[in-house]
C-alpha cells in the first residue's frame, strides 16, 4: 500500500510503500493508512514510526522500485480514480466523479450508482483478462 509519510522532526514528506505484514490486522491497518485523508479520517495513521496519509498526495501510483525499469514496465497495471485524460492509467473511469462524490459518501443507493459506473467502465476493456495475464497477473490465488 502506498502512503505519503511524514517525519515531522525533519519537516519531510515522502512516498512510502507499506508491505511485508506480520498478520491480517497489520495488513488492514496499512490499507486504512493508505486511504487516510483528514478530515474524512479523524487523524493521520501511524505505521513503523511514520505518520501516514493517502499515498496520492505524493504519487499517483505506488510502484515498488524493482518494477520501475523497462523490463518490468508491461507488468504494471495502473488503475486510476480520475479519467485517463488527467492521470494516465490502464483502467479508469470514462468521466470523473463530481467533487461532491469525493466528499460526501451518500446513502446506499448513491454508492451503488458509483459502483455501477466503475463496473461499466471496467467492462469496456476488451480482452482485459488476457492482456493482464500477459502482464503477469496471477488469476488463481492457488498459483501464488
Amino acid at each position: 500500500f502506498g502512503v505519503s509519510a511524514f517525519e515531522f522532526s525533519k519537516c519531510k514528506i515522502f512516498h512510502l510503500i507499506l508491505c511485508d505484514f506480520k498478520d491480517l490486522k497489520e495488513t488492514i491497518y496499512a490499507a486504512l493508512c493508505s486511504m487516510r485523508i483528514v478530515p474524512f479520517f479523524r487523524s493521520f495513521g501511524c505505521f513503523n514510526g511514520y505518520y501516514c496519509i493517502d499515498g496520492a498526495i505524493t504519487s499517483n501510483y505506488s510502484i515498488p522500485e524493482i518494477y520501475k525499469n523497462k523490463k518490468n514496465k508491461d507488468r504494471i497495471i495502473k488503475i486510476g480514480v480520475l479519467s485517463n485524460k488527467l492521470v494516465k492509467s490502464d483502467i479508469s473511469p470514462s468521466n470523473n466523479f463530481y467533487l461532491s462524490e469525493f466528499i460526501i459518501s451518500g446513502d446506499l443507493n448513491n454508492n451503488l450508482i458509483r459502483f455501477n459506473k466503475g463496473y461499466k467502465d471496467a467492462a469496456k476493456f476488451t480482452n482485459i483478462i488476457k492482456n493482464y495475464l500477459k502482464k503477469g497477473l496471477i488469476w488463481n490465488n492457488s498459483e501464488i
